[in-house]
């Protein structure tokens, strides 16, 4: 009997680091982005007002008929919609969006042809209480207006 009791005592010891571990892993693994479904027509986007903060994965679908971009960018608190077409107005570059009404550096780009899907998936961390600028800057031919001066932005409120 004080054998068995023993060998019990060794299985309960052997199991519970393993079990302790498990539930570590469980309780610190990574959980999938929310996801963002963009899609953009000639001119505009559709997406969600707001989002919730923490990772967040962007998709963009083009049902437009021309090239399209999708940008996001922290938006600058105080900055307007009315900022962001005055700023592509005067023909302002990817690089100086942060001088224009960005808080930072934009966080990253997504292009899809016409009728098409991005292939690829833009996952960014967003901070809860901030606003988020989706825009498109390209332009039809070298003359045309860019894109969000025609209206191509949405922004995005994080909760």
């Amino acid at each position: 009997m004080r054998h068995a009791r023993t060998r019990r005592h060794a299985l309960a010891l052997t199991l519970a680091p393993a079990g302790a571990l498990a539930f570590l892993a469980a309780a610190y693994a990574p959980t999938a982005p929310h996801r963002v479904r963009v899609v953009a027509r000639d001119y505009a986007f559709e997406a969600a007002d707001t989002v919730p903060g923490g990772d967040v994965s962007f998709e963009l679908e083009n049902r437009g008929a021309h090239f399209h971009e999708l940008i996001v960018g922290h938006l600058r608190p105080g900055a307007t919609g009315q900022d962001i077409v005055a700023a592509h107005q005067r023909g302002v570059t990817l690089r100086q969006l942060q001088e224009a009404y960005l808080a930072d550096a934009a966080g990253g780009a997504l292009l899809a042809q016409a009728g098409t899907r991005s292939p690829a998936r833009l996952v960014m961390t967003l901070a809860r209480g901030q606003a988020y600028v989706l825009l498109c800057q390209l332009r039809d031919t070298g003359t045309a207006p860019q894109h969000a001066v025609l209206g191509m932005f949405h922004l995005v409120h994080v909760r």
